[in-house]
Order: C-alpha cells, then sequence, then structure tokens
C-alpha cells in the first residue's frame, strides 16, 4: 500500500506575520510587488526554528506611511474554519510617538476606535465542526467596553522573548514590545479579530485574541525587515541604528471575513467577541494531529475554572449540549465542554487543571461507587431512564440544585453526556471514539449483554447487529439492566484516564435524546 505524504499548513499566526513582513517590505524597501501571473513570497520564521515561505495575495500603498498587506490562510490537508480565510495586515509609521519604558497610553494617544472588535483566542486552530453552527450569535460588543483592567505587566520591557507587554485604556488595548533592534512594535486587534471578554485564557480580557505566539512572529518578522532588509539611507548620521530607532511601528491584523467565520468557532462560548484568534504556538499546522480540537478543550476547561465553575458537563458535540442543557438548565454556559471525539484528552485535561485531591474516592472504592450510583429502571416505573437510587437521593437532590459557582471542597466532577452509539465505545475504553480511530465491533455488547442478562438470544441479536443503533432496538426498553452496566463502564473508563481525580457521572441518551441512564 502507497503512504500518502500530507501536506502541512500554517496558522492564522503565521499568515498575520507573513501579512506584516510584506506590507513592511513595502514601506521600507519598496522591494516587493504583485505580479499577475504570480504571487510574491516572504519568508517568515517559526517559533520552533522551522522556515515558511507563504505567498503574498495582494499588497497596498496605502500612503508613504502606511501599507497592507493580504495572506491566504492555507491550514494544507487539515482544513479548519480559517482555512482559506484572507488574514491581513495593515502597517504604518507613527514617527513622532515615543513610549518610555513605563509610559501607557494617554487617552488622546489611544488607538483608533474599532468599527468590529476582534475575537479569538489562544486556541488552536479553529476546526470546522458542523455541530457548532447552533451556538449563539455574538453579543454586541459595547457591553464589554467597560471591562476591568487586567492586572497583567504594564511596563514596556526590552525582555521580548520571554514577555507581553499590555498598554492602553479597555476600549483601545494593545501589545507592546520592543525588537532587538530598538523598534517598538504597536500589535492589535483590527475587524475580524475577536476581542476577549473572559478569564483563563492566555490573553486576558480586554485585549485583542491574538495569542502570545503569533504576537512574537509578528515582532521577529518586522525584525527581520529592519535588521537585514533596510537601506543605508535609513540610517541616522552615525549610521549606529535605524533612524525610525525607538518609535513605533504600529500593526493592526485583520480578517475580513472574521466575524463570519467565528460563528463557527466556540468562542462566543470561550469569551471571544467579534472575530477569530489569531493562534498557534508554532505557527506550522500538522495535519490530522488535533492539536487545535483538544486545544479547544483545554480552553473551555480553562474558562470555566476561571469563572468557579468546578462541576463540567462534557459532550460529544452540539446535539448532545443541546439535550444536557435542558437537563442542567441552571449551570452557565461555561460549564458545558463539547469534546467531540477526545474522550481520554478531554479527562487528562480536566484532571490536569483539578486542583484538588479526588475525595475519597479512589481506586476499586470509586469502581465500587459507580456500581451503586446506577440502578435498574424497572425498580423506579414512574421513571422513564434509570436514575441514582434512593439511598442517594440526598445528594442527587444537592446535586440536581446546586449553584455551579459554590466551589464546597470536593474534588472536580465531570458528567459525560452522550448518545447511545458513542456511550458503547467509551465503555470499551477506547480513548478516540471517532470511526476511522475505533471500529465499534457488537462483540463485546453481545458479551456483556449475555453476562448481564444471561439471555442468549439477545446476545446473538447484538452480536449480529449492523450498527449500534441496530443492537440498541433490542436491547431498549426491555434490557435496562444491560444499558446500566454500560453505564458504569463509562465511569470506569473515565476515571482510568483521569488517573481517580475526577468525580464521575454519566447520562446516556437514546437517539432521539431522550435519558435512557443518569447515575
Amino acid at each position: 500500500m502507497t503512504s500518502v505524504t500530507l501536506k502541512k499548513g500554517f496558522t492564522t499566526g503565521a499568515a498575520a506575520a507573513a501579512a506584516t513582513k510584506a506590507a513592511l517590505l513595502c514601506l521600507i524597501a519598496g522591494n516587493i510587488n504583485i505580479d499577475n501571473k504570480e504571487c510574491p513570497k516572504v519568508d517568515i520564521r517559526c517559533l520552533n526554528d522551522e522556515w515558511l515561505s507563504i505567498e503574498i495575495f495582494s499588497i497596498t500603498k496605502i500612503t508613504s506611511q502606511r501599507a497592507e498587506a493580504v495572506v491566504i490562510k492555507d491550514a494544507g490537508d487539515d482544513p479548519d474554519v480559517t482555512h482559506k480565510a484572507e488574514i491581513g495586515a495593515r502597517v504604518s509609521f507613527l514617527s513622532n510617538l515615543k513610549l518610555s519604558d513605563n509610559q501607557v497610553l494617554s487617552e488622546h494617544q489611544a488607538l483608533p476606535e474599532n468599527q468590529d472588535l476582534p475575537e479569538h483566542h489562544d486556541l488552536p486552530e479553529h476546526h470546522d465542526l458542523p455541530e457548532y453552527q447552533d451556538l449563539p450569535e455574538h453579543q454586541d460588543l459595547t457591553e464589554h467596553q467597560d471591562l476591568p483592567k487586567p492586572s497583567w505587566p504594564t511596563k514596556a520591557t526590552p525582555d521580548h522573548e520571554n514577555k507581553m507587554c499590555f498598554h492602553g485604556k479597555t476600549k483601545n488595548l494593545i501589545f507592546l514590545q520592543t525588537s532587538p533592534s530598538g523598534v517598538q512594535v504597536r500589535i492589535r486587534g483590527g475587524e475580524g479579530v475577536g476581542l476577549v471578554t473572559k478569564p483563563g485564557l492566555e490573553v486576558p480580557p480586554g485585549y485583542p485574541a491574538i495569542n502570545p505566539g503569533p504576537v512574537k512572529m509578528i515582532v521577529e518578522a518586522v525584525e527581520q525587515v529592519i535588521g537585514e532588509n533596510v537601506d543605508k539611507t535609513l540610517f541616522n548620521e552615525k549610521e549606529t541604528s535605524p533612524a525610525f530607532y525607538g518609535k513605533i511601528v504600529d500593526v493592526e491584523v485583520f480578517v475580513p471575513q472574521g466575524k463570519i467565520l467565528a460563528k463557527k468557532t466556540l468562542n462566543a462560548r470561550l469569551g471571544i467577541l467579534g472575530g477569530i484568534s489569531i493562534l498557534g504556538t508554532t505557527g506550522i499546522v500538522r495535519p490530522m494531529s488535533h492539536d487545535a480540537y483538544i486545544a479547544t478543550i483545554r480552553s473551555g476547561i480553562s474558562v470555566a475554572r476561571a469563572a468557579g465553575i468546578n462541576r463540567l458537563i462534557f459532550t460529544t458535540g452540539r446535539r448532545s449540549e443541546r439535550f444536557a442543557m435542558l437537563r442542567f438548565p441552571d449551570y452557565p454556559e461555561e460549564s458545558f465542554i463539547q469534546i467531540g471525539d477526545f474522550f481520554r484528552e478531554s479527562l487528562e485535561a480536566a484532571a490536569v487543571s483539578c486542583t484538588h485531591e479526588t475525595s475519597g474516592i479512589t481506586g476499586n472504592e470509586s469502581h465500587k461507587n459507580a456500581t451503586s450510583r446506577c440502578r435498574d429502571s424497572n425498580k423506579s416505573k414512574n421513571l422513564n431512564y434509570i436514575r441514582i437510587n434512593k439511598t442517594e437521593s440526598t445528594d442527587y437532590n444537592k446535586y440536581n440544585s446546586y449553584n455551579a459557582k459554590d466551589d464546597f471542597g470536593v474534588t472536580s466532577e465531570v458528567t459525560i453526556t452522550v448518545f447511545f452509539g458513542k456511550a458503547v465505545k467509551m465503555a470499551m475504553g477506547f480513548a478516540h471514539t471517532h470511526a476511522a480511530k475505533s471500529e465499534l465491533t457488537m462483540k463485546r455488547l453481545a458479551e456483556w449483554a449475555f453476562e448481564v442478562t444471561g439471555d442468549s438470544r439477545l446476545a446473538r441479536e447484538i452480536f449480529e447487529a449492523n450498527t449500534a443503533r441496530h443492537a440498541f432496538e433490542y436491547i431498549h426498553p426491555d434490557f435496562p439492566q444491560l444499558i446500566n452496566h454500560v453505564g458504569r463502564k463509562i465511569i470506569q473508563s473515565a476515571e482510568n484516564f483521569s488517573q481517580n481525580r475526577l468525580k464521575i457521572r454519566t447520562i446516556i441518551f437514546d437517539f432521539e435524546g431522550e435519558i435512557i441512564l443518569e447515575c
């Protein structure tokens, strides 16, 4: 069988850095032009020291002191929401503005207001997930203008490799860094770039959703032009530093379709409003790595933790999330995390973020508790699904009515909500539940059916079933004890993946969204 080499791509952060370099070259060196037959390219260095050669889609010299360039983002063979999107940068010189090391922009120096405030944060590149289509529309950003000033550093520093500096009033917050050549680089979000409004991300509330990685790459791109491509006529009389030493190179990152693209992402849930995030930890998109999705999960957990939420609801997609929200109507939106197919990684991320040790639930004891929590729905004819047994009714009522932001000192709790088909895969211990990575056969489920019910006919019917949905027709509603067994196996798998650091519950839906198990 011939192996196929998948094409790597580049991130939105790399695209912004390339656009910045092209626009700056146009201003300073004047040696980059658009040819109708062939697009020019610029080389940028990624944060892992690899180099990328990126085509420039368009360049416009607006004035002698201002130019813009646009790059078409290419995700390679791992396409996402931003694949083929235009990512641009407007670069200008602020020749008379110089900031001292500890000066914060005064009000009259504030940046021009952005009509479409940005959005995007430090997530991986955005994966185009159809189940996210019904995410809430972005709210009017005016309500976020009075956000509290973050407690991040406000002192400009030449330590450009290790620190990000933040300047300005809440409405016009920017990133300010100094390149090795002494040029100050001011980076801000333009149209289509999201605005961070919630804590828990790499970028604090009130700032454009441009992650630290892209900020470093943009500063590096500016330094490449200044250090390697500047004509001597730009130097001062002593020829020891550029004539614009200590002045500002203003970079405005923009995404023309960013506001529309953002509706296909989880940005609104994460508190990134008005556009996409400019992301990238290295600058390179490696196909099929799924790093972006996992990073999104981690970001969602981080936002929930920052909001003081210790009880999370894991869902596998938009439909299961909708049904989970109906089950837990009082939970804040941040409690709900779409984990997709990443069963193990999501639990590992939640366990890492947990600051409390498991409250007395470890090993076999944890499995015993999981066993006792689930029960046969036949013992409660007035319920249409399996629930926690009567001996735990007090705890259940507490769980059902609690304020999710209350931290009452117990270990973090995760409730896994899932449809039956994916539930069977989780019960079998698959780390990743996508069909391409975890082929579902009915053999194990058939074995469980015989072990739990002793019904050989049921076991045979399940074994010969074509799909989980087909098998489910034989199981429900006559054999709830088998569904009970699947639920306990999910809890056991989840506890293993989280190293028993989380309190695990599960809810299983039938294929119409009705709860058939809760334990």
